[in-house]
């Protein structure tokens, strides 16, 4: 390929599509960004995560707590350790903040996703050239996987910005020696590895590219003191620092948990094998990056292996600094997939750090076939410079902008099927969340323990987050805990809240019976016809019933909120009687 050489064109038009592509990115990176955590990836890590910064703020506790939802103080046991704690201190930071509201979960994963994009300029254009660096701005925003999950609350949107950060860094100060990158170097390491575990792979990464050239100036100075180069004292304090983060890391967990069994789980859990998995993940590969940024990848890859061959006697850091950029991002990823292969399998976003290298390779493969174009187009005759140059264009803009309509078509289906849950019959629980959240506002906690009956569907996180109370497996459990709490933290229990769906509670004849005779005996709710909220701590038979009314939308709800769920309010339901025949045709 040929290198460092600008491709011959306007500035205005380069400057042109770098801002479309960060606007439209921009935008990309904030849709549905105060949507509710519904059924899916995002739903769930969004309402997982959310929970355990709830729990650190509730109880002043440092670690995280996903799970927990009772009145006392999470135990040792069930504290989260999978993955290191960044994304925790900014979601409680968020939090505390700005209350528990799902855009402020979501809004510094959106921030990273953004800044991850303007480092993939910043980095291109240092180290290849202007017009790459656009051309693989353009390309990363309209990868479907970048597309779909830049705002979702989980460690890869900031893991792969502290990577691209210290990429930067470290490549700065290979090339220039200044001590301020090499400091920057060592912050971001620490940054990248706090994140997500991918940090540490580039680090050794790293570790090899700087051992590799302070060895290669050792052999031409014939120098056999191999620290005194600087690659070599950078080497040793940059391994330090990165053994001191991992090795840091699971002392804690060892002192909060006592050990290190559920870490040693997890890593089993994570690494066991699955079927068909390179199948799989190929066929992944392609629905959510798209065949032609991998077509892409793979020409580039190709045509590096010759230029690679051809420089056998470099020595080993004598590879182009984006070509190690490129590299090192794709290994990091095989590593991360096929280390982890039943997280990689379960979990559709696994690949999300694939996206810059993508990115960059057809990038380069794109701007020096254009070059190489421009170049045959010279030679026909009376062939004007501005018309190679259109064609040459134009053959760019169209790769680009097939990709980006891929990209377009593929957000829409992952978005709107719970982002990725990749089950057939998708469902995404917007009805049950919509009232749960109303029913929990009537209970503040912890005046409350419910039972939410199996006819709800699909009681996960995104459901548990907005109950935010203990739960409960049975009517008859319910009336014990509030006839023996009499101290504790269940002393201020005041309501016992039995949650159940109309159209789906016929699957459980015994249940219809129970509560068919608590129903004359205890206040019920009976929502939009369908939902049952029943407190058997308080009696007195009375019906009440609500309903759910459309709201103005306004223009941004769409695009910021949800785009097939229009808002709407709870108002007392116009026909009680409609109600009570609901109540009584699906209780009968």
């Amino acid at each position: 390929m040929i290198m460092n050489r600008k491709l011959t064109g306007k500035k205005w038009l380069l400057r042109s599509l770098l801002v479309v592509a960060g606007l439209w990115f921009a935008a990309a990176c904030v849709y549905q960004i105060g949507s509710p955590w519904l059924w899916g990836h995002d739903g769930f890590t969004g309402a997982t995560f959310t929970q355990a910064a709830r729990n650190s703020l509730r109880f002043g506790i440092v670690a995280q707590a996903p799970f927990h939802r009772g009145f006392e103080p999470p135990s040792p046991d069930v504290y989260y350790t999978h993955h290191p704690m960044l994304l925790h201190a900014q979601l409680v930071a968020m939090y505390s903040l700005f209350g528990f509201q799902e855009w402020a979960g979501r809004l510094p994963s959106a921030i990273y996703a953004f800044g991850t994009w303007v480092l993939l300029f910043v980095l291109v254009r240092r180290f290849r050239d202007e017009s790459t660096a656009v051309v693989a701005c353009c390309l990363y925003a309209s990868i479907p996987l970048q597309l779909s999950f830049p705002n979702m609350v989980n460690h890869e949107q900031g893991g792969l910005f502290w990577i691209m950060a210290l990429l930067y860094a470290y490549l700065r100060w290979h090339e220039s020696q200044q001590r301020i990158f090499a400091a920057l170097a060592l912050l971001f390491v620490s940054l990248a590895a706090q994140y997500d575990w991918p940090g540490y792979y580039i680090a050794f990464f790293i570790a090899l590219h700087a051992s590799g050239a302070a060895l290669g100036a050792t052999q031409r100075s014939r120098d056999a003191r191999v620290w005194r180069d600087p690659h070599a004292r950078f080497v040793g304090v940059f391994s330090l620092v990165v053994l001191a983060n991992f090795f840091g890391f699971f002392a804690w967990i060892a002192s909060v948990r006592g050990g290190l069994d559920d870490m040693v789980q997890a890593f089993k859990t994570r690494t066991s094998a699955w079927e068909n998995f390179t199948k799989l993940q190929w066929e992944q590969l392609l629905d959510l990056q798209g065949p032609i940024v991998v077509a892409l990848c793979g020409a580039w890859l190709a045509a590096a292996l010759v230029r690679w061959v051809r420089q056998l006697r470099s020595i080993p850091s004598g590879c182009h600094a984006i070509d190690f950029a490129v590299v090192s991002l794709l290994c990091a990823q095989l590593i991360h997939t096929y280390a982890f292969k039943n997280a990689a399998a379960i979990h559709c976003f696994w690949t999300y750090f694939l996206g810059a290298p993508l990115a960059i390779a057809g990038a380069q493969v794109l701007v020096d076939g254009a070059r190489w174009l421009s170049l045959g187009l010279d030679r026909v005759p009376g062939m004007a410079p501005s018309l190679r140059w259109a064609i040459s264009a134009l053959a760019v803009g169209g790769v680009c902008g097939s990709q980006w309509q891929f990209g377009m078509q593929k957000m829409q289906e992952v978005v709107h099927s719970g982002h990725g849950a990749m089950r057939s019959g998708y469902y995404d629980q917007y009805a049950e969340l919509h009232w749960i959240k109303q029913v929990r506002a009537g209970y503040p906690r912890p005046t409350a323990i419910f039972l939410p009956h199996a006819s709800i569907y699909e009681r996960r996180s995104e459901f548990s987050v907005y109950l935010d109370a203990p739960i409960t497996g049975s009517i008859a459990r319910l009336r014990r805990i509030h006839q023996h709490a009499r101290s504790g933290a269940f002393s201020q229990i005041r309501h016992r809240v039995v949650l159940f769906d109309l159209h789906r509670v016929q699957k459980d004849p015994r249940f219809i019976r129970e509560v068919r005779a608590l129903r004359n005996k205890h206040p019920v709710v009976v929502w939009d016809r369908r939902f049952v909220s029943m407190d058997i701590a308080m009696t007195g038979a009375r019906l009440d019933a609500r309903r759910l009314e459309p709201l103005p939308e306004p223009w941004w709800w769409s695009w910021l909120v949800m785009k097939h769920h229009k808002p709407t309010a709870w108002v007392p339901d116009p026909d009680v009687r409609k109600a009570r025949r609901a109540l009584n045709r699906y209780l009968r």
